[in-house]
């Protein structure tokens, strides 16, 4: 198993709104699923983005990995199924157990 981290959060943003200025050559990609390219950094291994193949319209964006605030806010919960035991998952934006559309909402 690979460690992770509690939880992350993301952005899905169209591909014309990323612009990588520096570093392009560290980029690194793994396949993580047939339609996912995971991106990240080769040096120092941080998650950027995810490539989704079945839609290269878009890019799933590591809000992490910004130097500043992106502006936006959380408005769900994904993958809560699989969160840590020992994380309680608090406020009340909508739950998931993957993404919406998917699954139901969690009670």
């Amino acid at each position: 198993m690979c460690p992770d981290s509690a939880f992350s959060t993301t952005a899905v943003i169209a591909d014309t709104q990323f612009k990588l200025t520096q570093g392009t050559e560290l980029i690194q990609r793994y396949a993580a699923s047939p339609q996912r390219l995971k991106c990240f950094c080769g040096q120092c291994g941080s998650p950027l983005f995810i490539q989704r193949l079945n839609r290269p319209e878009t890019l799933v964006l590591h809000l992490g990995s910004l130097d500043q605030d992106p502006g936006g806010r959380p408005e769900r919960h994904v993958f809560c199924d699989s969160k840590a035991a020992w994380h309680e998952i608090a406020g009340g934006l909508p739950q998931y157990r993957i993404y919406p559309g998917f699954e139901p909402p969690l009670p």
